[in-house]
């Protein structure tokens, strides 16, 4: 998951919601942050700040195509990809998850039976979980491997996955079915890429978590199949379809099936999802000194 200022975020539910909903059961995993972008004098570095603004651009537009394909319709908020919009065309084909200067927040999950324990980025502008493959090349080396062999519970699907990058970073493998655990959470059958080739993007002096687990919604996921959050809310595992980030210097965390009501003041305000691909909402306006910038719009 990639942000580039600390806070406290929280996400609408799957099932989405126009009116606060009552505490409920949560769970709660720690976080831990890798960040480059600040200087060692303390200042934002803003050449890293648009190099990610751009790569997350590229990112959501790789997600509309894949939201397309899977649903056979236009995402309402993607951009005619043929016009002489520059910042769309630079966009194109690239991904944040590649770049060594990308600020990351990453969590551990324990996936098989018996259960292993992985490091994962949790990024919720995907939508999709993978791991390195215990085939996997030397540019896995340093990662924890999933060796599906080893689970009781795996499944094999027969389908091979591949993500590519404009930058020539990869991810390539299987897709397999197992039972995946979160924070005491329970994703049974769930669909995950076991990857048999992580590019140099991805290997451990670059990206320090294992692997990557999407918290977005089915309509952009590349294996076009419910994403674990989702399969936790279906599978009865939490009877709230709520998440939430506090992301800050220290004791950073993610609450899944509520909130920490420990961590914010007053009472939360939740805004109806307009679109289950991203978690795109329509908010009044934006203002900036006092003064309106933005009317009322859909954001992402």
């Amino acid at each position: 998951m990639h942000f580039s200022v600390a806070t406290l975020l929280t996400i609408a539910p799957l099932l989405a919601l126009s009116s606060p909903v009552p505490q409920s059961p949560r769970a709660t995993i720690p976080l831990s942050r890798r960040s480059n972008l600040y200087r060692e004098d303390g200042s934002l570095d803003l050449a890293v700040l648009r190099g990610q603004l751009s790569r997350t651009t590229a990112k959501i537009m790789r997600g509309f195509r894949t939201y397309n394909r899977n649903t056979g319709e236009r995402h309402p908020l993607q951009p005619d990809e043929t016009s002489n919009d520059s910042a769309s065309k630079r966009a194109v084909g690239k991904d944040s998850l590649t770049d060594g200067s990308e600020q990351l927040w990453y969590g551990t999950i324990s996936v098989g039976t018996p259960a292993v324990t992985y490091t994962v980025d949790f990024d919720t502008g995907s939508s999709d979980l993978f791991l390195p493959s215990s085939s996997c090349g030397s540019t896995c080396s340093g990662h924890t491997a999933y060796k599906s062999s080893s689970s009781s519970t795996s499944k094999s699907l027969g389908k091979k996955f591949s993500l590519s990058y404009g930058d020539g970073s990869t991810v390539s493998g299987d897709q397999f079915k197992d039972t995946v655990k979160i924070a005491g959470l329970t994703a049974k059958s769930q669909t995950l890429g076991s990857a048999t080739q992580y590019s140099d993007g991805f290997s451990s002096a670059n990206f320090p978590a294992d692997g990557l687990m999407g918290m977005g919604f089915q309509s952009i996921s590349e294996y076009n199949a419910p994403p674990v959050f989702q399969t936790l809310v279906s599978g009865g595992q939490t009877s709230s379809g709520v998440f939430a980030f506090k992301l800050d210097e220290s004791g950073s965390e993610l609450t899944l099936g509520g909130l920490n009501s420990a961590l914010y003041s007053g009472t939360p305000v939740y805004s109806k999802v307009t679109q289950q691909g991203y978690w795109q909402i329509n908010f009044d306006s934006l203002k900036v000194g006092g003064s309106s910038v933005v009317g009322t719009t859909s954001a992402i």
